[in-house]
């Protein structure tokens, strides 16, 4: 028997899709994991003498994965580059600032997620591309990330497996260290927010290339989706959903960890052009609140959403 806490997941940039690189990028944190490789089969219906079909035969396969885990200022950087794919890296101050784009079409950038289940066995999910990052911010508890996303094929590497990195010895982000700006301004009256990035991977490019695997996951359609509960201080909020005016959203991250003295380990999220889909003001007798859901559209000149990371990592992820 083993804990399942005794769970060590690593993350490796491929070079080519669906090959292991020798060594990963990083060990990562997570507070939990899912991993499922998917057969397609077809029965066969060869008619042979009883009632029966005389069997069935793999045609395709697809994996899906979901990751789950908190926000580390120095490891969260593989999440940005597997949703948004686009990253350049400048020198900022001591450190130096990632500013991650989503990338218009082609092929994502994709992973080798390596889980080594207690030292028991080891899993490589081979051709991880990331689907969807939502992430979650509440009163009272830590800003958290869960990626989805698919991957071509699953292998069981050597026994030594990856074993390398340490974890982040960094402190996650906590609701203190969280603000946020609607319409240009700072606002202290949300209480919980949600950013879904989702980019509309096309899961079916299977080929007759004497292969059951799919030979890429390219990008789809985008959505930029979310919500936002605030305190009834911001009731004028409703008027942009009732007369279909847009807005703009930035959420900053600012870590008590610093990269130099005042340079604080910072994420900074800025969607240029939203709209309001739906509101409800919940009436409670209590405590009343108000909830916005949004969504993110382009606006002819500016990316849909620019996610800044500022480390001390002076290459990209």
């Amino acid at each position: 028997m083993a804990s399942g806490r005794n769970i060590a997941v690593y993350i490796a940039k491929e070079t080519t899709f669906g090959t292991a690189p020798a060594s990963a990028d990083s060990i990562i944190k997570v507070t939990g994991i899912s991993a499922d490789l998917k057969q397609e089969t077809k029965k066969s219906n060869s008619r042979v003498g009883v009632r029966f079909s005389p069997g069935q035969y793999i045609v395709g396969q697809l994996g899906s994965i979901t990751l789950d885990s908190e926000i580390y200022p120095d490891t969260v950087g593989y999440l940005f580059k597997g949703i948004a794919n686009k990253e350049s890296v400048v020198t900022s101050g001591s450190g130096y600032k990632h500013t991650f784009t989503p990338k218009d079409d082609g092929d994502p950038v994709t992973f080798t997620i390596q889980e080594d289940l207690a030292g028991l066995i080891r899993y490589n999910y081979l051709g991880c591309a990331f689907d969807e990052l939502t992430i979650d911010a509440k009163v009272k508890d830590f800003a958290t990330a869960t990626i989805t996303g698919s991957f071509q094929d699953k292998e069981e590497p050597d026994v030594y497996g990856y074993y390398t990195g340490s974890y982040s010895t960094l402190s996650l982000f906590t609701p203190q260290m969280i603000s946020i700006s609607l319409g240009g301004s700072p606002t202290n009256y949300v209480k919980n927010m949600q950013i879904k990035i989702s980019n509309g991977l096309y899961k079916e490019d299977f080929r007759l290339n004497k292969s059951n695997l799919v030979s890429s996951l390219p990008l789809g359609a985008g959505t930029v989706t979310g919500n936002i509960e605030f305190t009834t201080d911001m009731l004028s909020e409703i008027s942009k959903y009732d007369s279909g005016t847009s807005t703009s959203m930035v959420i900053t991250l600012e870590s008590t960890e610093l990269i130099a003295a005042s340079e604080p380990y910072k994420i900074v999220i800025t969607i240029p052009y939203i709209f309001y889909s739906a509101a409800t003001i919940n009436r409670d007798e209590n405590f009343m609140t108000i909830k916005l859901d949004f969504e993110a559209f382009y606006n002819g000149t500016n990316d849909i959403y620019t996610i800044e990371l500022y480390d001390k990592k002076s290459t990209e992820y």
